[in-house]
């Protein structure tokens, strides 16, 4: 994971959580909310503050000086002295600061003759947000419940306009026992907030659910979930109530998260949809134009609203979707999987037949490193916290007592010196990444969640917030600038007034169109915003930094930083840093297609060009062959080269190839025979030297092909004897942990990652006229899976449900159950139907499936197991959510056989697939696609899992769930060619 280095030390020094000769601190001015001021409208200031620790008059020296986002001194500094009296008494001072708009990291330096003490804060300076309402803005936050105060005027100061809301009133009574029609409401506290609401401009989106308190079912109860209620018809009724109460609200999401036993939701998908008609029907009745939405994530619309049409048909006017995954907590978002995430609920909203697509959840939040003290100290405040929090009521004036607040308040003021390790500049890029990125999927209204991108201790993406909402509220995304290339990102907003059939013909221009006809602004504003960034590099922990984007005959273009501040021209050239940071270019002389093409064609210069990574041999490696390198061009203009391959032993140059601006190639470079290696890598160097830079790529290669073989399905090796076998190795990987399971369901517990347990596998492959072979060598402390298993739910207590674990109509995906070895084939380049298909400009860069079989072996309570997941005409909802989905069941004919040796620490797998089983291997063909993932009982291996793709190099941008189920999981993909010996 890619460091982000503070812009200021991390100085903890002369308090040493100890005794000091003074005291001192630091904020921004008074005139500020959460250390954000409005330009123009809000003094900017700074309050300093100083006292004497030693019983003595002292003079205190200040030195004050200000950089910006980048660490570049922003011409500003200043120096005071504070006179702090023998008494301890604070002496404070306002300062004004004079640094224009942006971002702006200060460091305080206070010093006497012998002692100094560094302090640290931060503001930003934002334009002011556009005024009024906005019901169908852009720019919503999912805030769980009306914000007020100092939280209302923050969201207003950065241009949030929608508040995403859980919009129950309290009870004005308390239910009665058995349900007898709808509850008593007390509409008096929520009235209040909304009216602040509305008068500070801010609108909201209300969430109907969860169950009123005291009325949920009883196995909610048991299990301590938010629902299902007990009762429908007064779930119902009540709503009812709600919805006539405040008419000028239209639109309306249903329910939250309503993970099936997982997160809200204690009971089967049928009971869900069963609420979901009444609730649709009855808001209706009340309002026949209500905007209705649900869902709040693809995965549960595709899983259980689009296989039952009466539940949405005539209903639903739109799905919502909350794209968590594991680049939410990464220091970039190059990975690719929210963007991919983001992009399945539209593909999923457009099968549908739906009109309208939101995001109601989402964000970034990665903790930036801090140093080993800062960390230490926040551990022991955390320990004095519980310790404190332990003594009681009556005791809170001991002598004990007191030392344990003085100590807390030392390390208060230590802390204070250092940012919050989310204030950091990658989420200020990320917030900004994710909003536009939504909007390129084509969804109507994107949401982060406060404290999961922006809040009171993020001043950095308060800040750049507050310029993306100044510079895109009143106007909506209109064309993609780059849309086949996955690395470099630009997005082109404007008033609707300027879009024209010229505008409208440009690439994925009908995807785009959502907002085209929402009412904004005045309608007179010519002005044209691009929003780029780029995330060219040799992986996701080494990005370009120092990228150019040049555009030249400047005319009234300008660009400004991600936190508004111009970036000059250089005579008749605009010369644009183009790396992580989100930039803004703007025209009003331009119309939309000059505009968008005096961007798509301007000069990149100081990335790396080319991806590169070399698909397995599929001969021996003894023997002379054609190595098939994959190469994808990150650049906007044709590239031509050469490529070189390097091994140990020899060198070895491809001919001259050529590939299209933001096109996948294969090229060819010849592979020398070499001698065998008995663990089957061979390392490798591949240098690509082209016209537009030198891309290189260090790999390690392995021989991975289907040999030709009749085996005999025993759970024993021996008729593998010769067969070269592809390996994973937990060994040299990353135990990370992927969010994604926990943010749909926080209270999980989570994993330890201090064991570092080693597990081994390899993997077998062979065919013959009626089977497809695979075997698995596993090395492992122990072969343990649940499947079968009675499932257990609850937030406490667990309590058993009336559904088996890890099988197909049960509770609880195969894949969470232990030892479970996954594989996929694919033989079409796309699933037809499902996904980006190949001649979408999405096809990579959007949601994609690519696997046409998918298939989980296991042991459970019950025997051996086999199971279909996916097949070549199947689709691809997930099952293990109590619903039987055709298509999963065990391969009819299949042979399984999983043995165990306790002495040796060997777990085998061995399987035979019918040939009419995988009617789409064609031996004829040379290769086909197989990938495969080992979840281990060990918990092994980046996110407790050992993946072929991630050994086999697979590009680290291509995280997505469209190659292995379940589709809340993004791992890489199934790009990896095994050979197929004829």
């Amino acid at each position: 994971m890619q460091k982000i280095l503070f812009l200021i030390p991390f100085i903890c020094v002369a308090i040493g959580i100890g005794a000091a000769e003074f005291q001192a601190g630091i904020d921004a001015g008074a005139g500020g909310t959460y250390r954000m001021f409005t330009q123009g409208m809000d003094p900017v200031t700074l309050s300093v503050w100083a006292s004497s620790a030693n019983g003595k008059d002292q003079t205190i020296s200040l030195k004050l000086s200000a950089v910006d986002f980048l660490g570049k001194t922003a011409r500003w500094e200043k120096q005071v002295e504070i006179q702090a009296p023998a008494n301890g008494a604070k002496t404070k001072q306002e300062i004004s600061l004079e640094a224009g708009p942006g971002y702006f990291s200060i460091q305080a330096e206070f010093s006497t003759a012998t002692e100094k003490l560094e302090r640290w804060t931060d503001l930003g300076v934002i334009p002011p947000p556009h005024p009024g309402l906005r019901p169908d803005s852009f720019f919503a936050s999912n805030t769980s419940g009306l914000k007020t105060g100092i939280e209302l005027k923050l969201l207003q100061m950065i241009g949030m306009k929608v508040q995403r809301v859980h919009f129950q009133p309290s009870l004005a009574a308390k239910p009665p026992a058995k349900p007898a029609g709808p509850l008593a409401l007390n509409f008096k506290e929520q009235d209040k907030r909304w009216a602040a609401s509305k008068e500070a401009g801010i609108w909201a989106l209300p969430i109907a659910g969860y169950s009123f308190e005291g009325t949920l079912s009883e196995q909610a109860t048991q299990i301590q979930m938010y629902g299902p209620p007990r009762d429908f018809e007064e779930f119902v009724s009540t709503w009812e109530q709600i919805l006539k109460h405040y008419p000028e609200l239209t639109t309306c999401e249903f329910w939250n998260e309503p993970w099936i036993y997982g997160w809200t939701w204690a009971a089967n998908g049928e009971e869900y949809r069963k609420l979901q008609k009444m609730w649709c029907e009855m808001a209706l009745k009340v309002n026949p134009k209500y905007r209705i939405l649900a869902g709040n994530s693809s995965m549960f619309c595709e899983d259980h609203i689009e296989p039952d049409p009466a539940c949405y048909k005539g209903l639903l006017q739109g799905t919502t979707h909350h794209p968590y995954s594991f680049s939410t907590g990464a220091s970039s978002f190059r990975a690719g999987d929210t963007g991919r995430s983001t992009d399945h609920g539209m593909n999923v909203t457009n099968r549908m037949g739906l009109p309208f697509y939101y995001l109601t959840e989402g964000g970034t939040e990665y903790n930036a490193t801090e140093t080993q003290e800062t960390l230490l100290l926040r551990k022991k405040l955390a320990a004095l916290q519980s310790e404190m929090k332990g003594i009681k009521k009556e005791e809170q004036k001991s002598d004990k007592f007191l030392a344990l607040k003085k100590e807390q308040e030392e390390i208060d003021s230590a802390l204070a010196a250092v940012p919050s390790p989310k204030n950091n500049v990658a989420n200020a890029a990320k917030v900004v990444q994710y909003y536009v990125r939504a909007a390129l999927c084509g969804a109507f209204q994107g949401n982060v969640q406060w404290d999961i991108g922006y809040g009171p201790q993020w001043t950095r993406s308060n800040t750049s917030f507050a310029v993306m909402t100044h510079f895109l509220e009143d106007r909506p995304v209109v064309a993609d600038i780059w849309p086949e290339h996955e690395l470099i990102w630009g997005a082109v907003f404007a008033n609707p007034p300027w879009i024209n059939d010229a505008v409208k013909a440009l690439p994925r221009a009908k995807e785009l169109g959502a907002r085209w006809n929402v009412a904004a602004g005045d309608g007179t504003d010519k002005t044209k915003v691009a929003v780029l960034w780029s995330w060219t590099g040799q992986s996701n922990e080494m990005i370009d930094r120092d990228g150019v984007l040049t555009i030249d005959n400047v005319g009234d273009l300008k660009a400004y930083d991600l936190y508004g501040r111009e970036i000059p021209a250089e005579g008749n050239l605009l010369k644009i840093p183009f790396n992580g940071n989100p930039v803004y270019i703007t025209s009003d002389a331009l119309d939309i297609v000059d505009f968008h093409k005096r961007i798509a064609t301007a000069k990149i210069e100081n990335v790396t060009p080319l991806n590169l990574y070399a698909l397995s041999l599929t001969q021996p490696a003894t023997e002379a062959q054609s190595l098939r390198v994959r190469v994808e061009n990150q650049m906007n203009r044709e590239i031509e080269g050469t490529l070189t391959l390097k091994t140990q032993t020899a060198q070895m140059k491809s001919d001259k190839f050529k590939i299209v601006a933001g096109k996948l190639a294969e090229v060819s470079v010849q592979w020398p025979a070499c001698a065998l290696s008995p663990q089957n890598q061979y390392s490798v160097t591949l240098i690509a030297n082209t016209d537009a830079g030198i891309s290189a790529h260090m790999q390690t290669l392995a021989v991975a092909r289907f040999v030709k073989r009749s085996i005999t399905i025993d759970g024993s090796l021996d008729d593998w004897a010769g067969v070269v076998p592809a390996g994973v190795d937990s060994a040299g990987t990353s135990n990370e942990i992927d969010p994604t399971q926990y943010l749909l369901n926080p209270n999980m517990k989570r994993p330890e990652q201090t064991d570092n347990k080693h597990v081994a596998a390899w993997v077998y492959t062979a065919y013959d006229n009626d089977y497809v072979y695979l075997a698995v060598a596993v090395n492992q402390d122990q072969l343990a899976c649940s499947a079968g298993e009675p499932a257990m739910r609850g937030r406490g207590e667990k309590v058993p449900l009336p559904y088996k674990n890890g099988v197909p109509d049960g509770v609880g995906h195969i894949r969470n159950c232990g030892d479970v070895f996954m594989f996929s084939f694919g033989f079409r380049e796309r699933v037809p139907g499902w996904g980006r298909q190949m001649d979408d400009p999405y096809a990579w860069k959007g949601h994609f499936y690519d696997t046409d079989y998918h298939y989980a072996a296991h042991i459970s309570k019950d025997g051996d197991r086999l199971i279909r997941l996916w097949g070549a005409d199947t689709t691809r909802h997930t099952a293990y959510q109590t619903e039987v989905v055709p298509g999963v069941a065990p391969v009819p004919g299949a042979k399984i056989a999983i043995k165990r040796d306790e002495a040796k620490k060997l777990s085998i797998y061995e399987m035979a697939i019918p040939r009419r089983e995988l009617a789409l291997f064609d031996p004829a063909s040379g290769r086909c696609r197989f990938g495969f993932i080992l979840a281990n009982n060990e918990k092994a291996g980046p996110q407790g899992e050992l993946q072929w793709a991630d050994a086999a190099g697979v590009f680290d941008y291509w995280r997505s769930a469209g190659s292995f189920s379940p589709s809340w999981m993004q791992v890489l993909p199934c790009q990896t060619y095994f050979g197929i010996e004829k």
